[in-house]
C-alpha cells in the first residue's frame, strides 16, 4: 500500500475494538444457531439431487465445488496438497472420464484490510489509518490433452501492486508442470514433475506457505527480508517415502532472485540463481497451513531446509542492469549522514556496485496437535565480494529467526503469538561504507482469528510492535525505519 498521512489517530483502534466485540457476539449467536440446526443445511452447501442446483451447464460441462470447508470443522478443515486438487470451481467436459482431455478450475481470493500505525521512528515516516484491498486474486488451473500436462495462471488486482507490477490485473504466476513419470516414464519416488514458467520461489517455510493460510494477517519481517520473490525458470520437484515418512523436494534454476518477469533484454545480468528446498514429515502426515484447523487427533511434525545462491554483475561496470533493484539484495543499516534509512545497495549515496555473491541458507520446523500449532524458522544470508571501486570493498552477514504458535479456543476461534528478530553486521573498506556496522530489528505480535468456513472465510485481528522495520514492504504495510505498534484487521473470502 502507499503510505500517506492521515488524521484518524487513535480512534481507529477503537473501531477495531468495537468490531472485535461485535464479532465475538456474532460468533456465539452463530454457534447457537448451528447447534439448533438452523444453519446446518446452509453451511453444508449444495446437496446432490437438490432440484435448485443443476450440475450441467449448457449440456456440455459439469460444475462442481472442490474442497470446501464444512461447518463442523473438526478433523476435516484441511485442503489437499499443492500437487493435488485444491479449492475452487471446476469445469469439466461431459465425457467419459478416461477420455477427458481438459479441465479448468477457477479460484479467487479477496483480502479486505484496515491498518492503523503511528510511526515513532527517527526518520519521520508517515502514519497510516486506512482501508485497502491487500490481495485480490483470480486463478485458473487444470490440465490439457492429458492429465500429466498441467497449467496454472494467477493474477493479482490488489490496490498497491505487486513488486512493481501494475495493479490492474498484474500477472502473479504462470507455469506449466509435466508429470515425468506418466509422460515419459522417468522419475524417482511417488511423483516427479518438471515445472517451467514464473512463480513464487519456494525458499523457507513461511515464504512457501500461501498467504491464504497464514496465522497472522501477514508474514513476519524475517520472511520479508529474505524472500527471493517471484522468478522465471525451471524446476524439478517431487516426493518420495523415506522410512515411511513423506519427503518433498524442489530444485530450481532461475534467471536470478527477485527478478520479477517484466524485464527488458538488458534487465538481467545473465547470471542464474539456484534454489533448493527439502521437507520431511517426521511425525504423521503434516497438512498445509499454519493453523491446526483440523484439530488433529494425532500429532504431526515437518522439518525443512532451504538454500539459494546467485552472483550478480552489472554490464559494463555501472550499467543499467536492474536486477540489483529487488530483494533480497538488502543492506540493513541506517544512513545516519542523510537522516534516513537505506535498505538496498542502489540506495547507497554515490554507490555504483558492480558485482557481488549472495548465499541464503535456512532451516525450519513445524508441529501441530489438538488445535495447537508451533513454528520456528532460521534464515541466514551472506553478501560477499561486493565491488564498488575494487573487489571485496564490502561484505554483509544478516540472519534472523521467528517463533510462532497458536491455539484454538473453540473450533472456530484461534489465538496466536509471534516473535521475530533480525541481526545484521557488515564492514567496508571504502566509500560508501568506510567501516563496520551492527544492527538489530525485532517484531512482537498477537493475533485472534475467527474461522467461519476455514481459511475460505475468516476474520483476523493482530497487533504487532516493530522496533525498527528493516525493509519496505507493501504487504506488511511498513516502511524501512518504522517503529511502533501496528493494528490490522482483515477479512478473507476465498473459493
Amino acid at each position: 500500500m502507499n503510505r500517506t498521512d492521515h488524521s484518524w489517530g487513535r480512534p481507529g483502534f477503537s473501531y477495531i475494538t468495537g468490531a472485535l466485540c461485535l464479532l465475538v457476539w456474532t460468533t456465539s449467536v452463530t454457534a447457537d444457531a448451528q447447534d439448533s440446526g438452523l444453519l446446518r443445511a446452509a453451511a453444508d452447501g449444495p446437496v446432490p439431487g437438490d432440484p435448485g442446483i443443476s450440475p450441467v451447464v449448457s449440456g456440455m460441462s459439469q460444475v462442481r465445488w472442490l474442497s470446501m470447508y464444512p461447518a463442523g470443522g473438526s478433523g476435516t478443515n484441511e485442503e489437499e496438497d499443492v500437487y493435488r486438487d485444491g479449492g475452487g470451481i471446476e469445469l469439466i467436459p461431459d465425457e467419459v472420464q478416461d477420455r477427458q482431455q481438459f479441465s479448468l478450475k477457477v479460484s479467487g481470493r479477496l483480502q479486505s484490510r484496515f491498518t492503523q500505525f503511528d510511526d515513532r521512528g527517527p526518520f519521520g515516516n508517515p502514519s497510516i489509518a486506512e482501508f485497502e484491498m491487500e490481495r485480490v486474486r483470480l486463478g485458473f488451473r487444470g490440465f490439457v490433452y492429458d492429465r500429466w500436462l498441467r497449467y496454472n495462471i494467477g493474477t493479482d488486482w490488489d490496490s498497491d501492486g505487486l513488486g512493481g507490477i501494475t495493479n490492474n490485473g498484474g500477472l502473479l504466476h504462470a507455469f506449466t508442470q509435466v508429470d515425468l513419470q506418466k509422460a515419459v516414464g522417468i522419475g524417482w519416488g511417488d511423483r516427479t514433475a518438471l515445472r517451467l514458467g514464473y512463480w513464487q520461489t519456494n525458499f523457507g517455510r513461511q515464504i512457501s506457505e500461501s498467504s491464504k493460510r497464514l496465522q497472522f494477517v501477514d508474514r513476519s519481517i524475517v520472511s520479508s527480508v529474505f524472500n527471493p520473490g517471484f522468478n522465471t525458470g525451471l524446476a524439478l520437484l517431487g516426493e518420495f517415502t523415506h522410512r515411511y515418512r513423506r519427503v518433498r523436494y524442489e530444485l530450481a534454476v532461475l534467471n536470478g532472485l527477485g527478478t520479477s518477469t517484466n524485464r527488458p533484454r538488458d534487465g538481467f545480468d545473465n547470471k542464474p540463481a539456484v534454489v533448493f528446498r527439502l521437507t520431511e514429515d517426521v511425525i504423521g502426515a503434516f497438512q498445509r497451513g499454519e493453523s491446526d484447523n483440523a484439530l488433529s487427533a494425532v500429532p504431526s511434525m515437518r522439518v525443512g531446509i532451504s538454500s539459494a545462491f546467485t552472483w550478480r554483475t552489472r554490464r559494463g561496470g555501472a550499467g543499467s542492469t536492474d536486477e540489483f533493484d529487488d530483494t533480497p539484495a538488502l543492506l540493513l543499516a541506517p544512513d545516519v549522514a542523510n537522516g534516513r534509512p537505506f535498505f538496498a545497495m542502489d540506495q547507497l549515496p554515490g554507490a555504483a556496485e558492480r558485482q557481488y555473491d549472495l548465499w541464503l541458507l535456512g532451516a525450519d520446523a513445524s508441529w501441530k496437535y489438538g488445535g495447537w500449532s508451533l513454528h520456528a524458522e532460521y534464515i541466514a544470508r551472506w553478501i560477499n565480494r561486493v565491488r564498488f571501486a575494487s573487489v571485496d570493498d564490502f561484505r554483509d552477514f544478516t540472519h534472523g529467526f521467528y517463533v510462532q504458535g497458536g491455539y484454538f479456543l473453540t473450533e472456530k476461534v484461534e489465538i496466536a503469538a509471534r516473535h521475530a528478530s533480525i541481526f545484521s553486521s557488515g564492514s567496508g573498506s571504502a566509500s560508501p561504507i568506510p567501516g563496520g556496522y551492527r544492527n538489530t530489528f525485532s517484531e512482537d505480535g498477537v493475533a485472534v482469528n475467527f474461522y467461519f468456513r476455514g481459511h475460505n472465510s475468516k476474520l483476523q485481528f493482530d497487533a504487532v510492535y516493530f522496533s525498527g522495520a528493516p525493509v519496505n514492504s507493501s504487504a506488511l504495510n511498513i516502511r524501512a525505519g518504522d517503529r511502533g505498534t501496528m493494528f490490522r484487521a482483515q477479512y478473507q473470502l476465498a473459493f
